[in-house]
């Protein structure tokens, strides 16, 4: 890999103060095989392992999905205000525990402390929205009956059973809190499977539930890696919610169509960023790299490639060197610290982050800023001269990477940023509201 100088203000530094809040490690005889599986917690940004957690044996998914089964009935049977005030209590005390909550994040994905009370206010805010208007979007509604004028039709929400929830590891709480509480606000009972890579939160999430007696009845957290998913799958379940990778999604899709087991999927992205010529360049330089970096790009919306209008190109490329160099990289775990970026949270990830990098560069790509690795840390890169024979132009990178390529006009733009098997999200950057509409429509 090419060398490049490091910045000045970009710090590596892991402070070694760190101490292991808020999760202990948990031991029993759960065993599989005849052996007993512990899931560790690794912190991603020091390498050291701060506890762990027994993985569930198939015998243990297979009885609770009896027992979610039992418990359905019950809990959809509970008038939806009853509901409401149970998960109103869950609300309140995820509140009360913002301090443990965002240091054990902290802790298992390498995040700062700010970012963790981000994610954690993020899920606050969703439960508050789906409190409020749940008794709306679960209201029956009459619909007309067209021919048949002389009957009435209703369409009533009915929840599935049990549903599963299989959470992702880069936001491990927001992604997985709000489908969970979603389910049960409809009626549904919960198998909650946590991401294996970030572990030390879901032991969180199971004693935050634990918590509120009067919910721990209906949801179970089954700890554990790939195997324990599949088997969770094979329980069938009467409903699927997954967040992560496209592979994963595949997997997942390919098993659950073998019993007709509906699914929602959130998968991955390669987010375009279109920038015409009519933008506010600095306010489109400081988006452009605040959406490519955040969580160190580790967001499925992130801005995975942006196409600038060639008359504006030289000033945004500039625009966002600046704004690049600028970013301090590091990790405390202290509330109070001066990084804005912390490591990435999944080793596997800085692998493919190295993969897309080196194929760019051996086509021709230039790194002006940033390209630097440090174990799981990485400096944020902004890279040009880039096309659409790179992985990092067609392959989701999922990393603090933003690729810059000239593009002749709008058209032109639209059509780059539709070369992609990857939907998701988009942006478009212009002062002209109805124009930038007009080319969002077209993505």
């Amino acid at each position: 890999m090419r060398e490049i100088d490091t910045p000045s203000r970009i710090n590596y530094h892991a402070s070694r103060k760190e101490k292991s809040m808020g999760v202990k490690t948990v031991t029993d005889d759960k065993k599989l095989n005849g052996q007993v599986r512990q899931l560790p917690f690794i912190n991603p940004a020091t390498g050291e392992q701060f506890g762990s957690v027994p993985m569930a044996t198939r015998e243990q998914v297979m009885n609770a999905r009896r027992e979610m089964a039992a418990a359905q009935r019950i809990w959809a049977a509970k008038p939806l205000q009853e509901r409401i005030r149970i998960l109103r209590q869950f609300q309140a005390v995820v509140i009360d525990a913002l301090d443990e909550i965002t240091a054990v994040i902290n802790q298992d994905t390498g995040k700062s402390r700010q970012d963790a009370l981000i994610e954690v206010m993020m899920s606050v805010d969703k439960l508050h929205q789906y409190y409020k208007y749940a008794p709306k979007w679960l209201k029956r509604r009459r619909v007309p009956p067209g021919l048949y004028f002389f009957k009435k039709y209703y369409v009533e929400p009915y929840p599935y059973g049990v549903v599963t929830v299989i959470g992702p590891w880069n936001y491990p709480f927001d992604l997985t809190i709000p489908p969970v509480c979603s389910a049960l606000l409809a009626g549904n009972t919960v198998l909650l499977k946590p991401s294996e890579v970030t572990a030390a939160t879901g032991v969180l999430l199971e004693s935050l539930i634990q918590r509120v007696p009067e919910l721990t009845p209906y949801v179970r957290v089954l700890h554990g890696d790939g195997a324990v998913g599949a088997a969770i799958v094979e329980s069938q379940p009467d409903l699927i919610f997954l967040t992560g990778s496209t592979a994963t999604g595949y997997k997942v899709a390919e098993a659950a169509a073998k019993t007709l087991t509906p699914t929602i999927f959130e998968l991955g992205g390669k987010d375009p960023m279109i920038v015409l010529e009519d933008a506010d360049i600095q306010a489109a330089a400081r988006w452009g790299t605040w959406g490519a970096f955040y969580n160190m790009g580790q967001t499925c919306m992130s801005v995975e490639r942006a196409y600038v209008v060639q008359s504006v190109y030289d000033e945004f490329v500039q625009m966002a060197v600046a704004q690049t160099k600028q970013i301090k990289v590091g990790y405390s775990p202290e509330i109070d610290n001066s990084f804005n970026l912390g490591s990435l949270t999944f080793a596997r990830q800085m692998e493919i982050i190295e993969d897309h990098l080196d194929d760019a560069l051996a086509k021709g790509a230039r790194i002006l800023v940033g390209g630097q690795r440090d174990g799981l840390f990485m400096a944020p890169t902004v890279i040009v001269d880039v096309d659409h024979t790179m992985k990092l132009m067609r392959e989701e990178t999922f990393g603090p990477i933003l690729p810059i390529m000239k593009v002749d006009d709008e058209m032109h733009a639209v059509q780059l940023a539709n070369h992609s098997d990857f939907g998701l999200s988009a942006s478009v950057r212009s002062q002209d509201v109805k124009r930038a509409e007009r080319v969002a429509q077209q993505l």
